[in-house]
């Protein structure tokens, strides 16, 4: 590797230092350097239910969102029982996925069907997005 070489990798890498590392410079003319942003403590709960790979919402899991919002409780077992799936098919117009056999449906809709059946339950608990429905409905605060 030749001298040009070198420099030229120390001059980038150096460049992503300085970017990752902000300085101030103070009225006395001294250089600080500064601490990174910390991250927020707000969980991302639209990311979280994308990172545990529920990128397509299954029939267990909107009965479990309806179950909670109608009842205030956890549903745990892991069947939809008859009669709560054929009106969940019919109100939701869930289609099956034949990849992943099974029903499903895109957030946006689930979201207004959630937003508009129960908005003061929604209010009351103070969820603002399907992820943090899904969060709620499978675990206890």
């Amino acid at each position: 590797m030749s001298k040009g070489e070198r420099a030229s990798i120390a001059t980038k890498w150096s460049a992503i230092f300085q970017r990752m590392h902000p300085h101030y410079t103070g009225v006395d003319g001294r250089t600080y350097q500064l601490d990174r942003e910390a991250p927020s403590t707000e969980p991302d709960f639209k990311y979280a239910y994308q990172r545990m790979g529920h990128g397509f919402p299954s029939l267990t899991e909107v009965f479990r969102c309806d179950y909670y919002l109608a009842n205030k409780v956890i549903f745990h077992k892991s069947g939809v029982p008859t009669r709560e799936r054929d009106r969940l098919l019919q109100e939701l117009e869930l289609n099956f996925n034949q990849t992943m056999m099974r029903y499903t449906s895109s957030h946006d809709a689930l979201w207004a069907y959630f937003s508009e059946k129960y908005p003061e339950r929604l209010a009351q608990e103070r969820i603002t997005s399907y992820g943090e429905l899904v969060h709620r409905a499978y675990y206890r605060r």
